[in-house]
């Protein structure tokens, strides 16, 4: 490092830079408790400041995914442009963050929030993964389609990239081998 002209401290604080930005999780989100409010406007707690958030859809050419297309537009001036990326709805309140209308909160929501290029990163982390963490919606749609559960349940609601991920995985193990299914992944 000494010989590239790189300072070992400076070389260990990018590299742990890099290191968070890479953790997979909520680890690195900037929470964000909604106090009051509905739909993409409320009233929130951040780093214990209290404050009112604005949220906003992107433009769908931007293609962002269903969590991130949605960024703060109004708010703390260091959140201004951060990406959705989690939420947590408590049980008594029921449903999900995502209505009809698009981004639904409520008070007692909690939004998990990251810059653009983090938010980016995850979101095509959890793309890769999409199709194993469908496997159990795969088994329900095969045995659905069989006949095997007939009666019991007719319809799946499930967001729509899981239920392409699990159409995906019912298609990959038909493959002959795995070099198949990982080219088909790709």
């Amino acid at each position: 490092l000494e010989a590239a002209g790189v300072p070992e401290a400076e070389f260990r604080e990018a590299l742990e830079g890099l290191a968070r930005f890479l953790t997979l999780g909520n680890m690195q989100a900037e929470e964000v408790r909604v106090i009051s409010g509905s739909g993409s406007q409320f009233l929130g707690t951040f780093a214990g400041e209290q404050g009112e958030f604005v949220m906003q859809q992107s433009n769908p050419t931007y293609n962002w995914g269903q969590w991130s297309s949605h960024f703060v537009a109004s708010g703390p001036p260091s959140l201004i442009g951060a990406r959705l990326v989690a939420a947590q709805r408590k049980q008594d309140l029921g449903s999900q963050v995502f209505g009809p209308t698009g981004l639904e909160v409520r008070a007692g929501d909690t939004l998990f929030l990251a810059q653009p290029g983090r938010a980016a990163f995850l979101e095509l982390a959890t793309f890769d993964r999409l199709p194993e963490m469908s496997a159990g919606l795969a088994e329900l749609i095969r045995q659905l389609e069989s006949g095997e559960i007939e009666g019991i349940v007719d319809q799946i609601d499930a967001p729509p990239d899981m239920l392409q991920a699990a159409r995906f995985l019912a298609r990959a193990t038909l493959l002959p081998s795995e070099q198949a299914r990982s080219e088909a992944q790709l």
